[in-house]
């Protein structure tokens, strides 16, 4: 009665616009009553990662971290954002600007190559530890039962070396974002901070923007209220954060 036995399943080749093709076949009423693309779903809810219940930022239900209870849902629903993507297709390479970073079972299989501008060589080393931290917030492996969750389970991640060790200067990190732009990053992340105006940095940051690269960095941990480069440049997206 409602017509279950008239629907048919297409497969086609990798690569196929399929909610364009969808559009093109409903086009046909004479032959098509309905044409749509199947949609893509799975497990909701928690990772199973044993230390998820540490991550307020991404799911905080009250719990109480280093004696401080936090405050319900003061996060950035990473579960609900989780409902509706994970990151699994690996189609976003992540430029972790930092101090380097080191393989890690969480994100092994999706280091690409990097550079580091600091030295003019490959060794993407971290040298601080920093980066290979930031790295596993934004990009661990998630629901597999170890560690953390990072933010996007999927992403590849591309490691620049702008640090000696846990210092360099601003020249190096726009080189750092400029290698980004130059070799497919679509996000930059330097959890970094630096107190001197520097035109060619802010250059720098012009290029990704005009690139369709968005870059994101720490409004700085060292002056109070004074927001750091490069988060205070026009063309980069500056993030503070809170306790629980």
């Amino acid at each position: 009665n409602i017509g279950l036995d008239r629907w048919y399943t297409l497969n086609v080749p990798s690569g196929t616009d399929t909610l364009q093709m969808a559009n093109d076949l409903g086009t046909y009423t004479n032959i098509f009553e309905v044409a749509e693309i199947v949609g893509i779903g799975g497990t909701a809810g928690k990772p199973l990662d044993p230390s998820f219940s540490l991550q307020y930022s991404l799911h905080n239900y009250g719990q109480t971290i280093q004696g401080q209870p936090g405050i319900n849902d003061a996060d950035v629903d990473g579960p609900e954002a989780w409902d509706m993507y994970t990151g699994i297709n690996g189609d976003i390479t992540l430029a972790v600007i930092d101090s380097g970073v080191d393989p890690h079972t969480e994100y092994n299989d999706r280091l690409v190559p990097g550079w580091n501008t600091y030295s003019n060589n490959s060794d993407t080393s971290d040298g601080c530890p920093h980066g290979t931290h930031v790295a596993g917030i934004s990009g661990a492996l998630g629901n597999n039962g170890f560690g953390i969750a990072g933010m996007n389970w999927g992403v590849k991640i591309m490691p620049i070396r702008v640090l000696a060790a846990c210092s360099g200067g601003t020249d190096q990190c726009a080189d750092g974002i400029i290698y980004a732009v130059d070799n497919g990053a679509k996000i930059g992340t330097m959890s970094l901070q630096y107190y001197t105006f520097s035109q060619y940095f802010e250059d720098s940051t012009i290029y990704a923007h005009t690139n369709n690269v968005l870059l994101i960095a720490a409004n700085g941990n060292n002056r109070g209220n004074v927001v750091a480069y490069p988060a205070k440049f026009e063309f980069c997206m500056g993030i503070a954060a809170v306790n629980n």
